[in-house]
């Protein structure tokens, strides 16, 4: 069954170019698709064809894109969303290096059931409980994620249903869930939101970055990792020193780490 998403207004704390909003403008609505098209490509594509015929690791990553993934569907129909392999493989490699008590994510779907697995598992072999915190933007998607994850892993979940605000800070555009009160200890954080798709009032650009992420910075969140969302790479540096910031092209993920140093 699929779902029909509604679209959602966002709250701005600053004022954003409103008159390239009129969506009567043809011109605009031109520029921007071909805007969108060209970024699309210089910030993942590109980076992707550069590197696949020298990283042997990119090569495997496309076989298990397009072997397993498909393989992986037919065996969990349960599963839902936008599943990707090498989103499973990374979240399964951060569960055999840590030991997570809590985990928060932004943009639930395929990715909040995969979580609640490793939390499951890690609850099984090594006695941890530990709790994954999801937001969304969409209760109709929510509602729908409720109905499709199994029932043993919904003790190792919540989420919550939030509004967007979209700010401007330091030359760059953001957006974030609104009104989360975060724990004092976070151990990882995974983001994958706002869907930029659902969103009314606001161009479909790459180049605007999870607000959510300033946020953990400043609460010292260990491990911060995301799917694609190379723009968050251009942060770096720019709101906190102590993180180090890097793109992972197996993981298609900027991958942030705290240094305690």
């Amino acid at each position: 069954m699929k779902v029909s998403l509604k679209k959602h207004n966002i709250f701005y704390r600053t004022e954003f170019n409103h008159k390239f909003q009129d969506s009567e403008n043809k011109k605009w609505k031109k520029t921007r698709e071909i805007y969108n098209f060209y970024n699309n490509i210089l910030t993942s594509r590109k980076l992707i064809i550069c590197n696949i015929f020298i990283n042997q690791k990119l090569i495997k990553y496309f076989f298990l894109k397009f072997y397993y993934e498909i393989k992986y569907r037919l065996k969990n129909k349960k599963l839902f969303g936008f599943y990707e392999k090498y989103k499973e493989i990374q979240i399964i490699e951060l569960f055999s290096n840590k030991r997570i008590k809590t985990i928060y994510e932004f943009g639930s779907g395929a990715s909040t059931i995969l979580i609640a697995k490793q939390l499951h598992r890690q609850h099984l072999k090594f006695g941890v409980l530990g709790k994954l915190k999801s937001f969304d933007q969409s209760q109709e998607w929510i509602e729908h994620l409720k109905k499709k994850i199994p029932k043993h892993l919904t003790r190792y979940f919540e989420i919550k249903k939030c509004k967007l605000e979209y700010f401007e800070k330091k030359g760059f555009r953001f957006i974030k869930y609104k009104d989360i009160k975060y724990q004092k200890n976070i151990d990882a954080a995974y983001i994958d939101g706002p869907g930029i798709g659902l969103i009314k009032n606001i161009p479909k650009c790459k180049t605007i970055i999870c607000g959510n992420i300033l946020d953990l910075m400043q609460k010292k969140v260990n491990y911060i990792f995301t799917d694609k969302r190379f723009s968050t790479i251009n942060i770096k540096n720019k709101f906190s020193k102590a993180y180090c910031f890097s793109i992972n092209l197996y993981f298609r993920s900027v991958i942030a780490k705290y240094d305690k140093k």
